[in-house]
């Protein structure tokens, strides 16, 4: 068996033409490398000097290019990750997992599993990579707030990434507990940026 690695597919044949092998036998597979260049043989199924028939069949590893090195994408945008992921390995699958965070715009990549940073893989894999990306956080307005003092309920909804604005109610006892909020208990309500506000109403 003559040395064919490093070769072009034409060039290899010539080769192995030349040592009077049946070149009909020749089959080839394909697989990402980050030593030879695109086109280039990496493997033979026979080694070099090994004694064969002239018709064995010689399985050929060509060389379809370098592989791609998997990037840190958190803390940046999914949007970024995304378009980055559909140019250079269009056959991955990206799944999506949304958070809640507040003081975080949304739409920036929290964590990713599945490809960890510095990975190198074939660029035609079909591996799954998930992104946790943050977005709007979002509630139903709790029921226990009513009736409870007005600053307490403001510092619950604070912590759970919610603004809230007081409003107090004219003619009221001056107890600062809180008798209604806007939107209604029970609401699903999402704080969009600081355009949206919780209002409680207490007397």
């Amino acid at each position: 068996m003559p040395d064919v690695i490093g070769q072009s597919q034409e060039d290899a044949i010539d080769t192995l033409q030349d040592a009077h092998f049946n070149t009909s036998k020749v089959t080839y597979v394909y697989r990402a490398n980050d030593k030879y260049e695109k086109g280039k043989i990496i493997k033979s199924s026979h080694k070099k000097g090994e004694v064969i028939l002239n018709d064995t069949k010689i399985v050929l590893t060509v060389s379809k290019g370098a592989t791609y090195l998997v990037p840190d994408f958190t803390d940046g945008t999914y949007v970024d990750a995304e378009y980055e992921l559909e140019k250079n390995c269009p056959n991955v699958n990206i799944v999506v997992e949304y958070k809640g965070k507040k003081d975080l715009d949304p739409g920036i990549v929290l964590k990713q599993k599945g490809l960890t940073p510095g990975t190198r893989m074939d660029p035609d894999s079909k591996k799954t990579i998930t992104f946790v990306v943050s977005t709007y956080p979002s509630i139903v307005i709790p029921s226990d707030l009513i009736g409870k003092d007005v600053l307490d309920a403001k510092d619950e909804l604070n912590d759970l990434g919610i603004a809230a604005v007081l409003s107090k109610i004219s003619d009221g006892s001056g107890s600062n507990k809180v008798i209604s909020v806007s939107p209604d208990v029970g609401t699903e309500y999402v704080q969009e940026g600081t355009n949206s506000v919780v209002t409680l109403y207490y007397d």
